[in-house]
């Protein structure tokens, strides 16, 4: 009922998330019907998000004083991000599907897009070879994205959606794409009618997604090329019939730049 929801939200304004999550979900499960429950399940996945953030707060602070290596504190953090993703899906899938005209719904979109963005962005290793074996994901993300900045109805989730936007295309190699998300966004932010109706200080809120777009931009121009360096060096011990440094760079190519077109060449060289 309303009323179990009301003191849930509550008990969250207390900063008592675990005993307001019970009471949203309890409120949903009694009174599934209710008009409220845009509210309800844009409340539960914020409260999962923000608890596995201070469980990542805290498990790194724990491990800076037991002296936890980086890359133990890194597979904890992932895995309290991979079990909270899991579990914040179905909450913004059904806000979107439920509630399409909620003013929630466009940060469930957003969240939802940038839920797909980390599942296809895969950080290292194996997970990123897989991701680019499977792109169903990425791909999703990125047509929620896109959405996001073709609706025009602007608000501070459009540039973090364009800069998420940017980033699963470069992985897709839509480095054209990338550029023009990457610019749109600078042109937009450099409009003060759009900052009003963003409600973005011009020389505040504005200024850092400026500056990650430029940066990003920058950055372009050599994800575009990445591994060409290396398979050049590859290619010119070869030519001096440098046989096994070739071999062993050609090598290094395939294994730290497997998803560019110079891997299957340093494979068949």
């Amino acid at each position: 009922s309303f009323a179990v929801f009301a003191k849930g939200a509550v008990l969250q304004a207390r900063n008592k998330q675990d005993q307001a999550r019970e009471h949203f979900i309890t409120s949903i499960k009694t009174f599934r019907q209710g008009s409220w429950h845009d509210e309800t399940l844009y409340r539960i996945a914020k409260i999962i998000q923000k608890q596995a953030n201070a469980k990542i707060a805290k498990a790194a602070a724990g491990g800076e004083q037991s002296r936890t290596t980086a890359k133990v504190q890194a597979m904890v953090a992932t895995k309290i991000k991979t079990q909270a993703r899991d579990e914040v899906i179905p909450y913004w899938q059904e806000l979107i599907d439920r509630y399409p005209k909620s003013p929630r719904c466009e940060q469930a979109v957003y969240g939802y897009g940038v839920l797909l963005c980390e599942m296809a962005q895969a950080a290292e290793g194996g997970e990123q070879r897989r991701t680019a074996k499977n792109p169903a994901k990425r791909d999703e993300g990125i047509a929620i994205l896109d959405e996001i900045l073709k609706d025009r109805q602007m608000s501070l989730a459009t540039p973090e959606a364009g800069l998420d936007l940017a980033r699963l295309y470069v992985q897709a190699k839509r480095f054209d794409d990338a550029e023009k998300t990457l610019k749109s966004i600078i042109k937009m932010l450099g409009n003060k009618d759009n900052l009003t109706r963003m409600e973005l200080p011009a020389n505040s809120m504005a200024a850092p997604y400026i500056k990650a777009a430029k940066d990003a931009l920058a950055r372009l121009k050599f994800q575009r090329n990445a591994g060409r360096v290396e398979f050049e060096a590859a290619q010119k011990l070869r030519n001096q019939k440098k046989w096994i440094p070739a071999y062993r760079a050609y090598q290094g190519v395939a294994k730290n730049f497997p998803d560019t077109d110079y891997a299957p060449r340093s494979e068949l060289a």
